[in-house]
């Protein structure tokens, strides 16, 4: 690819690494986030941050091809509701997944082991039973979609940092 930029969707606590990791590695990082506040925040560091709705077909149809990659690390909002995350996760990475393979950009989908059903600290590995709940159907129909457009799934477990709490019963950091 003639340039180095990464596209990384959602620069919260996770993405907001990504993006300083990218950048000290060489590569430029382009974050994008659902708020102006935030942007402006990035674009000391990140000049190019954008402030748009990823789950809107229209910024992805818009959007060019001259990325060498793409990061979606989109966490749910602590202000939105269960819908948004589903929009996001759904919608979103399904616009993203399709840009991705049209034209070719490598996408890694930031996932966790919330996907699976054990809530009670066993180990899980690839067989396990997926959740059935909504956050994890979503999850793992998004890694579908990521894994059939040629990109990769990274499934983190117990991401913890400033603003996030640990929840009892299985429910995720967010």
């Amino acid at each position: 690819f003639p340039s180095h930029d990464t596209l990384v969707v959602g620069a919260g606590y996770l993405g907001g690494e990504v993006s300083v990791q990218a950048m000290a590695g060489g590569w430029s990082a382009v974050p994008v986030v659902r708020s102006e506040i935030r942007a402006e925040s990035l674009r000391g560091l990140f000049p190019k941050a954008l402030a748009v709705d990823a789950a809107d077909p229209t910024f992805w149809e818009n959007l060019g091809g001259e990325w060498s990659g793409m990061v979606w690390s989109m966490a749910p909002s602590r202000k939105s509701d269960e819908g948004e995350f589903v929009r996001l996760h759904r919608e979103g990475v399904g616009h993203a997944s399709t840009w991705s393979r049209r034209f070719g950009v490598p996408m890694v989908y930031v996932s966790s082991t919330s996907v699976y059903a054990e809530s009670e600290g066993g180990w899980v590995d690839e067989t396990s039973p997926v959740g059935k709940d909504e956050r994890a159907t979503v999850m793992f129909e998004a890694e579908r979609k990521t894994i059939a457009a040629g990109g990769s799934v990274l499934r983190c477990a117990g991401l913890y940092g400033p603003n996030r709490e640990l929840r009892n019963r299985g429910e995720g950091p967010e």
